[in-house]
């Protein structure tokens, strides 16, 4: 038996195809780009997310379905916190991404009225312009046009499960993301969507994760006719999916994921006391999920590969992915740069989506493995300094650590983890952890597994272990000493430029 995690991902989708044991039959992986309208502005195309979807099922389904037949599930992880406006099953507006700097005022206007330890208690989440919740009301006041004619605003996993079924429904995993749903009594937070002045019935419908919505339609997406009537299950939010695909279900797990953003997820039995960092629901049904992120992560490596390989790839290394040669450049000491990677602002514990990006140590001596080199040790600098933060002031204890994502394929770049973390780090077998967490939730939907622990105990297998390099790590440990002191050194700087930044558009 097989079945299909889908992860909506901020620059790609990934299409998994795993047996209920956790054997991978097919991973297939499409890109969409960012539309920058304006500096600060952070834009999907749903359709062209749509479309990478149907062409990621639909090669999978070329691949296996010949082979293994028709799979028992198809369940769906989420990027969370966007929201985009539907008129019927069309979108009327690209999606304002978590990285775009829209939502402030609206958020500003909410806190005159709550105060925000109501909304982080109920909500689980530390008020932040970048909540969905806070995208409507801008719809609503920036374009109220368009806002008078949408019927639903949608998460993607609505938006995504009513395009395969006919049924546009969400997880309360995906609508725990938007700031307006109440923890407490696992229902919208009606103290906040009234204080906003928005309407009940355009927020999303709501169900359990690991529901079962529909058939797959192949009435709607003809290209889809190999998967018909393919049972189609909620997930939820990326990072959940993530956590549970990471086998983050106890204490004492640190599961980390480097993708687009690079997060490290922790699970806790009951709410932690702590204001900083948003609580998510676990998909266990029981406790929550902790999740810090470094919102630019993987993506910095990505910028590189997309900017600066000047020329493209070497010669004979057609069919190489780009990153494999990247990372094979890399020197094996340290660089001796520093990399601050708020490409994308500064998330937990900072707040601050004002910072940017920097580097420091350049010489004409400086390659570019060297460079790449900095790159990754600066993710991982800020990966350390986020996670010992939420450690300290949480309590949390951390006796294993979990690596998954595009970035645990590669040896040299868990071997870093490992030497800054100073600490052992556990790579999995699957490394597209969210997909995965995905694919436990369908099969728990159709019935095989009893509860998403039991998928973690027959799906999430570690596959090797690397251990810090005492004589290295101890290299790092003077470098991490000068990291921690470099947003602080510069921030007054960096808002100064965004500034200055944020306005060149208008000026010229």
């Amino acid at each position: 038996m097989w079945s299909i995690g889908l992860d909506i991902g901020t620059s790609s989708c990934k299409v998994l195809a795993v047996t209920e044991q956790g054997d991978v039959l097919s991973t297939v992986r499409r890109e969409y780009r960012y539309v920058f309208p304006r500096n600060g502005w952070v834009e999907l195309n749903p359709e062209d997310v749509w479309n990478a979807v149907v062409s990621g099922l639909g090669q999978v389904a070329s691949q296996v379905v010949p082979r293994f037949g028709k799979p028992a599930s198809i369940a769906v992880s989420v990027s969370g916190d966007e929201i985009m406006p539907l008129c019927g099953n069309q979108a009327l507006y690209n999606v304002i991404m978590s990285s775009d700097v829209r939502g402030k005022e609206e958020l500003d206007a909410l806190l005159t009225k709550m105060d925000p330890g109501e909304i982080h208690s109920a909500t689980g989440l530390p008020p932040a312009p970048k909540y969905g919740i806070n995208r409507i009301v801008w719809f609503k006041h920036n374009m109220p046009e368009l806002y008078s004619r949408t019927t639903k605003f949608a998460t993607w996993e609505d938006f995504i499960i009513g395009r395969l079924t006919g049924k546009y429904v969400c997880s309360t995993s995906s609508a725990a993301r938007l700031m307006c749903f109440d923890l407490n009594r696992d229902s919208w937070y009606d103290r906040i969507i009234d204080a906003l002045e928005v309407r009940h019935d355009l927020l999303p419908e709501v169900v359990r994760p690991g529901t079962i919505v529909a058939g797959l339609s192949s009435e709607l997406v003809p290209e889809l006719e190999a998967m018909s009537n393919v049972p189609v299950v909620t997930g939820g939010f990326d990072q959940a999916c993530s956590a549970l695909g990471c086998g983050v279900t106890e204490e004492g797990i640190m599961g980390i994921g480097t993708g687009t953003v690079e997060s490290a997820s922790f699970y806790s039995k009951t709410r932690l006391p702590t204001t900083s960092y948003p609580a998510n629901p676990s998909l266990t049904g029981d406790g929550f999920v902790y999740t810090i992120t470094n919102p630019s992560g993987g993506s910095v490596l990505r910028w590189f590969r997309d900017n600066f390989m000047f020329g493209g790839l070497p010669p004979d290394t057609s069919g190489v992915d780009p990153y494999d040669v990247l990372l094979n450049e890399m020197p094996e000491s340290l660089s001796g740069l520093l990399v601050l990677p708020h490409f994308a602002g500064a998330g937990a514990p900072l707040h601050d989506p004002r910072s940017l990006g920097a580097i420091v140590g350049l010489r004409l001596s400086t390659t570019r493995g060297m460079f790449v080199r900095g790159l990754i040790e600066g993710i991982t600098y800020e990966l350390r300094l986020i996670a010992e933060h939420f450690c300290r002031t949480t309590g949390v204890a951390v006796r294993e650590v979990r690596a998954a994502g595009g970035g645990s394929k590669s040896d040299r770049w868990l071997q870093i983890k490992a030497d800054v973390l100073h600490q052992p780090v556990h790579r999995l077998r699957v490394a597209d952890a969210s997909a995965l967490g995905a694919a436990i939730m369908g099969f728990t939907g159709i019935g095989l597994f009893d509860t998403p622990v039991d998928g973690v105990t027959a799906m999430v297998k570690r596959e090797r272990c690397f251990l810090p390099r005492e004589d290295v790590a101890s290299l790092y440990e003077r470098y991490y000493a000068v990291y921690c002191e470099f947003y602080r050194s510069i921030a007054a700087l960096s808002h100064k430029l965004f500034e200055l930044g944020f306005n060149l558009k208008e000026d010229i």
